[in-house]
């Protein structure tokens, strides 16, 4: 088993990084990821719980806040992206490289979440079963990963949110924002 805790930091000059702090936990066992995001700040400035459209898996869940993680092998292409909402709804999508669809759809089981929510701290738990995407990827090297959040305020402004970031715009699918081995 392997723990890490790592801070997320916001993209820019003119970002949030000064009203919230955003931190994430990854442990991993075998197949097994829990990633804990830990949000605190003013949460009344945010939508932390977007519009339902019904529980389950759906698409543009970045357009409002949202928790992120790629995935990827160490020397492969491929990588596979989460997004999660704190309604409960959830994105997979595999890619054959850079934003590049994979032609096979795989079968993924819908995370388990938990959420828990203060007035001042925001917490999302996810548990995934990597075991269930082995084939999709060429070979067994370690996971690496990029974790990455989308926080929404209520004037509608974005702010964008990753261990790390490259480029001149924020890109979360750049692999060497993929930093975490695990």
């Amino acid at each position: 088993m392997s723990s890490q805790k790592l801070k997320l930091i916001p993209f820019g000059k003119h970002s949030d990084g000064s009203k919230y702090s955003l931190e994430a936990e990854v442990v991993f066992t075998e197949s097994k990821l829990k990633i804990i995001y830990l949000l605190r700040g003013n949460l009344e400035d945010l939508i932390i719980v977007p519009k339902k459209t019904g529980a389950g898996q759906i698409d543009d869940l970045w357009k409002s806040t949202c928790f992120e993680a790629f995935i990827s092998k160490k020397k492969s292409f491929r990588y596979i992206e989460w997004n999660f909402s704190s309604s409960q709804e959830w994105g997979f999508f595999a890619f054959e490289s850079y934003r590049k669809a994979a032609p096979e759809k795989l079968i993924q089981s819908a995370p388990e979440m938990r959420i828990k929510r203060s007035k001042a701290d925001f917490v999302m738990e996810i548990n995934l079963n990597l075991k269930e995407n082995d084939s999709f990827f060429e070979n067994a090297d370690p996971y690496e990963m990029g974790l990455s959040v989308v926080l929404k305020s209520r004037d509608g402004k974005q702010s964008y949110w990753a261990i790390s970031h490259s480029g001149t715009k924020p890109d979360f699918h750049l692999r060497d924002t993929f930093k975490v081995q695990l």
